[in-house]
Formats: structure tokens, C-alpha cells, sequence
């Protein structure tokens, strides 16, 4: 489409996606997904552990506490947690049968305790290595000061004595508060703790015995700090190219706590590709915003897990939330509402505690909730989209009550078998005692899905590989820019979910396309909707990539033709040499560049705000007859110097001179639309030439047809709205119709 004033013609590029308003939009079907020969429903009390899915344990006759849990490859269960009496309090570490029975091969029937030193000693985070051995991460208090806790127990629950002084690291960076409070083990072994060092972020990597990384961060530690105060981390995770998302919480301008993330780099420094320069504070809400997890969806995603301040009154309200952030750090806006979800499983606080991602990327949250006096479990899960789940629990949630007392969980983990299991402490007598609570749940297979590679990249293009898996029957393949579909989907008043469905490329196998004219310097995502063999849809498959640069360092010089004159249309054939990186182009009536001068007329075009990147081939339209124009082309280089301006003079024909005039005769495309394979027959049986343009205005297509019916391939074209325009070969007719390619 172009533009026309009385004196400059400009270009008005319509989004690459304008054709919309020519299609139907689509509305998405809510569905749930049917899992076969379920044996109960997810989020329920399982029956086959403990006493109906609780088992309660006294290690000492004192205060008992869970604090963390895992899985292992034979489905036993390891707790950890501390054990004792205010200010002496020591690490305890219990074992589980499948049943919920105490292990008796490990410890003292199922139990160990280990006293670090001879103040209180907590274990806040733990990890099972792949050879079965323990690792538990913590930190020890005598007052006034804290340092770092690391133990590592054998198999059957031994001192590990290749590990530290027998099994047990203390670090003391010669802070007051040093404090772990989350671990993850590196694929080569090495073990990495997060917490707070003198209320900064703090990360600790050790090598397998025990001893400090002095290649990690500065002596083995990195620290951050994130947000204008004190900031803690609360839990990490790895990701597959070894950089840790570091999540907790951070004091904002306001004074009011903030989601807190970081990234760090295999070395320890701030990965600076991540959010604001590897750091991010951002809240959801208007109060405080907590993180207690951090995990990743099979996409690379990252998933933050904890809960968001509603109110104060008349109780005090929290509730369960999730946010999704891509790759980079950035919020993404296709996660639940605009990239976030809560859930208010009570009215009264919420609290977070845990969270897991599934491996079928649904998301699981544990924690308590309190409701005037009542401390209850409460568990939510979500779908892979950030939505309530509702083949979980009650529509989505679980709650939990112990005998009316009070309880609470401090950790969450599936097992092999995907049930999920929690520890935490629930308060039987005078002290609080270990809880373990086991709960039904299904994981589905893998949910239908599409995995995306990019091919080569250059400054103008995107290539890219799409692959169906896990019973994706169809799906529709899409590249945009987040801002372009974000626009879209609030204009149109639909999901980016629908967009991707209404304007991808249909495909039922792997695919390799190439997006040509993109953006140079541009980040783009690849989407991919896929449908089961039912026609559902499923939640979208996305990656981000970035276009090159373009141009060079040198002189941007443009080549300007203006060939097939006529009395109201020339046609414009500006292109680009190799050093241009942009340019802008179009036409000025001479009497209007006289008035203004050169400099000016140059002016109006280096600013028109049409960019283009290849060679630009436009028929302009709407000329005044027998008038002079200038076409005007300029162009600058990657150092985003301009060249010189390229102007050629031309001036249109007089009316009836070797014009082509607009025909009142029709041609004839059929079928109408079509999926790009269609016959025509042009207007009085008239040879001619065929070109077909694209919303931007560029031929796609030229073909020479006769004046009998023509059998049309143009099968290669995405679907959307074009142009088709018929000259015939005395260029006595010439037609225009709409062309719509839907496939």
C-alpha cells in the first residue's frame, strides 16, 4: 500500500500481517486433557504411603523440622531438615521405603543425625548425586554470626571422609551473615550452594571434595546484589549450558520485597545477556513479592515459583504465584495473565514454599495457607500456559489438614512414578514433628509438542527447522517480533496462541523454512502451535533468535532505475551495495523538492519511517500526469553513517500516450482463495504478464501468461492477502484483483 500527498509520495508499509481483517479469526476451544486409565485423580492423599499418604517422624523428642526432600532412582525418600532445642539444634536426615516405612539400611533405623558443631546447625537444601551419596547445604549459628554449612553422607547414611573433615565444610567468607539455602550439583560433579552473604546475592561453588572453586567467582564465591536493598536467594537452578538462575527476594525503591533473579555464568560473573545486566527486581503486585523457586519448562523457559502480597485487611492476604520469563530475562507475556499466575486456594495467606516444574512442563506449587487460626498444606498445579489445572486436586488445588493442627511445608519433589511428595512439620503434642505427605499424580507422556532449530541467520533472513513430537498431528509455524504479536493480540482482542494458529504455516511433518526481509539487528521468536490427533491445541513451542547486522563500515551507495513510465504509475527499482544497512527510498513532484531544496527533499526521506533492506521493486501508483517527479533513494552503513543521496528525474506521460489503461474488463481466479495453486484466464483473452505483490508492495511472483486459462504455481507463498496485477502484452489492459492464498 502507498501513500499520496498532493506533493510527496512516502511509503505506508501496513504490518506484514494486515490481512487479518480479510480472514476468519478463530476463537480457541478451552479443553482438558484426557488421561487414559488413570488409577485416581492427581492432587489426592496417597492411600499406599504411611497412614493414607502422612507419615509423621519424632527424631528426637524435641522440635522436629523438615526442611527439604528428594527422590531416588528406587523410589526411596530423603528428608532433611534439623532436629533439638533452640541453640543447639543439629541436622537430621531421614530415609523412606516407598510405603513411607523408615529405610533401616541407612543410619539408625532410617535416621541420621549429625551435630556440625555445638551451636545449632541447619540443613536447608539437599541434593543426591548421582552415585546415591547425600549432599546437604545449610549454614550454623552460635551467635552473633553465621557461616556455611556443606555435609555429605554415604549411601547408607555414613560421614562421607573423602568429603571435608569428616563429611562436614564450614565456610566463613568473614561476614556476619553468611547463609545457604538452596544447592544444585553440577553435571561434572561440583556442587553449588545459594543464599545471602551480608545481604547480597551469594553463590558458592566446591570442587568434589569439599574445598572452595577458586575458579568460580572470587575464591569460589559470587555474590550480586539485586534491587536498591538487602537481597536473598532462596533457591537455584542449573540451566543446560551450566549458568545458574539464582531466585529470592529483593528490597525495591518503595521499601517493599520484589521478585529477585539472577544469572550467573559458568565463571561466576553476572551473565549481563540476562535481564537488566544480568539481574531483575520486578513485582506483580503493589506490596511485597516473594520467590521461593526456580525451575525450567523443556523449552528453556524459566519458571519462578512464590507468592504476591493482596491485602492487609481484614486478615492478611498472600496468594500462590508463577511467572515465566524467557531466556533473556524478559517477562513472558504468553505465560498465564500477560506472564503471570496466582492462585487463592483460601481467603487469608497463601504461602509458597516450594515448586517443581513435570516433565510434562506443567508447574506445581506447594506451601501452607492460613485462614484466621488454621495452618493448612495447600498445593496447586498448573498447566504448562500458567492456567489452573483442573484435573488436579479441586479444580487445580489441594488442601490439607492434619488432625486440625498446625502445618506447614518447607519442600516439594516428584518421584520417578510422578507423585509428588512434600516435607515439612506438623504440631503433634508439645513440639512440631517431621511431615512427609505423599499425593497421587499423573504425568501425561510428553504433551504434544514441536522442538524448533534455527538454521542460518543473516542480517535479512531466518531460517528454521520445526519437528513434531509426542503425538503433534498438526501444527502452524509462525516468526514475529513479541511486540508485533503482543499488538496484534490486544487489537484483535485474541491469544497470540490464536494468532500463531490463524497466520502460521500448516504443517503435519518436520519443516525448514526461510523468512526472508526481516529486520537487521532485530530479535525475533519462532513459534509453533501444535494439535493432537483430535484437533486440540496444545500450549505453543517457542525460541527467540536475533538477525544479524547488516551492511559494512563502508560507503552506502544506492542504485536508483525508474523503467515502464505511464501517464499515472512508474516503476522504482532502488537496491542497496554491500556496505548499506538500511535505506529509505520514494517519490518527490520536482515542483515540491524546488521549493524545499535538495537537502530538505533528502531530509523528508531519510525520515519517512519506512526502512527497507533489500532491493525494493515498486510499482508507484496515483501519479499526476505530465508531471516531473525526483525519485530519491539514500542509505547508511552498520556505523549508521549516511551516504550519498542517488536522484533520478523522470516525468510522467500525457494521458493516452503508450499508457496502460485501467480496464473495465475482469479476469478471472478461481478457485477463490485458494491455496496458491490456481487458474487464470486473463481479461478479452489477452496475452500478458502476470505480477503478483505482497502487503509490503514487493513482486513475489512474474509470470508470462497467454490469453487462454493459465494453470498458476505459486504454492510457495505463505498465506495472507496479495495482489495480483495483469498488463497485457500491448499493455492496452491493464486489471488488479485481491488474491487470497489460504492454506
Amino acid at each position: 500500500m502507498r501513500h499520496q500527498t498532493t506533493k510527496l509520495h512516502i511509503k505506508l508499509l501496513t504490518p506484514k500481517l494486515t490481512f487479518i481483517t480479510m480472514r476468519k479469526i478463530f476463537t480457541v476451544i478451552a479443553f482438558f486433557a484426557i488421561v487414559a486409565f488413570a488409577q485416581a485423580q492427581s492432587g489426592m492423599l496417597d492411600p499406599t504411603f504411611g497412614d493414607g499418604g502422612i507419615v509423621i517422624s519424632s527424631i528426637t523428642a524435641e522440635y522436629n523440622f523438615g526442611n527439604a526432600i528428594a527422590t531416588q532412582a528406587d523410589g526411596k525418600i530423603v528428608t532433611s531438615g534439623h532436629t533439638g532445642l533452640p541453640g543447639s539444634y543439629d541436622v537430621a536426615v531421614v530415609r523412606y521405603n516407598d510405603d513411607g516405612s523408615n529405610d533401616n539400611t541407612f543410619g539408625t533405623d532410617g535416621m541420621v543425625v549429625v551435630a556440625a558443631t555445638a551451636h545449632s546447625d541447619y540443613a536447608l537444601g539437599m541434593a543426591i548425586q548421582p552415585d546415591g551419596k547425600i549432599v546437604l547445604g545449610g549454614y550454623i549459628y552460635g551467635g552473633p554470626s553465621t557461616d556455611v554449612l556443606l555435609i555429605r553422607l554415604n549411601t547408607d547414611g555414613t560421614p562421607d571422609e573423602s568429603f571435608g573433615t569428616n563429611g562436614i565444610v564450614i565456610t566463613d567468607f568473614g561476614g556476619s551473615i553468611e547463609v545457604a539455602e538452596a544447592i544444585a550439583i553440577q553435571d561434572d560433579g561440583k556442587i553449588l550452594l545459594g543464599g545471602d552473604h551480608e545481604d547480597s546475592f551469594m553463590v558458592i561453588r566446591y570442587n568434589t571434595d569439599g574445598t572452595l572453586d577458586n575458579t568460580y567467582g572470587d575464591g569460589g564465591l559470587a555474590t550480586a546484589n539485586v534491587g536498591a536493598g538487602s537481597c536473598y536467594i532462596k533457591s537455584i537452578a542449573i540451566q543446560d549450558d551450566g549458568k545458574v538462575v539464582a531466585g529470592g527476594m529483593g528490597f525495591n525503591e518503595l521499601s517493599n520485597f520484589g521478585f529477585a533473579t539472577a544469572r550467573f555464568n559458568t565463571d561466576g560473573s553476572l551473565d549481563t545477556g540476562f535481564a537488566d545486566d544480568g539481574t531483575k527486581l520486578f513485582n506483580i503486585g503493589q506490596g511485597h513479592d516473594f520467590i521461593l523457586g526456580v525451575d525450567f519448562q523443556s523449552d528453556g523457559k524459566i519458571i519462578l515459583g512464590g507468592h504476591t502480597w493482596v491485602a492487609n485487611q481484614p486478615i492478611l492476604q498472600y496468594d500462590f504465584a508463577a511467572i515465566r520469563l524467557n531466556q533473556n530475562g524478559t517477562i513472558d507475556n504468553t505465560f498465564g495473565n500477560q506472564g503471570s499466575a496466582t492462585v487463592n486456594i483460601t481467603f487469608g495467606s497463601n504461602y509458597v514454599t516450594g515448586m517443581v516444574v513435570q516433565s510434562d512442563d506443567k508447574v506445581v506449587l506447594s506451601g501452607y495457607v492460613v485462614d484466621v487460626e488454621d495452618y493448612d498444606l495447600g498445593i496447586a498445579r498448573l498447566t504448562a500456559g500458567g492456567e489452573l489445572d483442573s484435573e488436579f486436586g479441586t479444580n487445580g488445588v489441594t488442601r490439607t489438614d492434619i488432625d486440625k493442627k498446625t502445618d506447614n511445608t518447607n519442600a516439594i519433589a516428584i518421584q520417578p512414578d510422578g507423585k509428588i511428595v512434600t516435607a515439612g512439620y506438623t504440631e503433634t503434642n508439645d513440639f512440631p514433628q517431621l511431615l512427609v505427605v505423599r499425593y497421587t499424580n499423573e504425568i501425561g507422556g510428553g504433551d504434544p509438542a514441536v522442538e524448533i532449530t534455527t538454521g542460518e541467520i543473516t542480517n535479512i533472513s531466518v531460517e528454521a527447522t520445526f519437528t513434531p513430537v509426542d503425538g503433534c498431528a498438526t501444527y502452524y509455524a509462525l516468526l514475529s517480533t513479541q511486540a508485533e504479536m503482543e499488538m496484534w493480540s490486544t487489537w484483535l482482542g485474541v491469544s497470540i496462541d490464536s494468532l500463531v494458529q490463524m497466520w502460521g504455516i500448516e504443517k503435519t511433518e518436520a519443516y525448514t523454512h526461510l523468512w526472508n526481509e526481516q529486520m537487521p539487528n532485530t530479535e525475533y521468536t519462532l513459534y509453533a502451535r501444535p494439535l493432537d490427533t483430535n484437533g486440540m491445541a496444545w500450549p505453543l513451542s517457542t525460541i527467540t533468535c536475533t538477525t544479524l547486522t547488516g551492511g559494512g563500515n563502508g560507503l552506502a551507495e544506492m542504485d536508483v532505475q525508474v523503467t515502464d513510465i505511464a501517464d499515472s504509475s512508474v516503476r522504482l527499482i532502488a537496491t542497496p551495495n554491500d556496505q548499506t544497512a538500511m535505506f529509505f527510498d520514494g517519490l518527490i513532484t520536482a515542483s515540491y523538492f524546488n521549493e524545499i531544496g535538495e537537502d530538505s527533499a533528502v531530509s523528508v526521506m531519510q525520515n519517512n519511517g519506512y526502512p527497507q533492506y533489500v532491493t525494493d521493486d515498486w510499482v508507484w501508483t496515483g501519479l499526476e500526469p505530465a508531471t516531473e517527479y525526483y525519485a530519491i533513494a539514500i542509505g547508511k552503513n552498520a556505523l549508521d553513517e549516511w551516504g550519498p543521496a542517488t536522484i533520478v528525474a523522470f516525468s510522467t506521460l500525457t494521458v493516452g500516450i503508450n499508457d496502460p489503461e485501467e480496464s473495465q474488463a475482469t479476469m478471472n481466479i478461481f478457485p477463490m482463495p485458494n491455496n496458491g495453486a490456481f487458474t487464470f484466464i486473463a481479461p478479452d483473452n489477452e496475452a500478458g504478464t502476470i505480477r503478483i505483490f505482497n502487503i509490503k508492495g514487493q513482486v513475489v511472483l512474474e509470470q508470462a501468461v497467454s490469453g487462454q486459462q493459465n494453470a498458476i504455481d505459486a504454492r510457495n507463498l505463505s498465506r495472507g492477502l496479495y495482489h495480483l496485477q495483469f498488463t497485457s502484452k500491448s499493455k492496452a489492459i491493464t486489471v488488479s484483483e485481491k488474491l487470497l492464498i489460504a492454506k
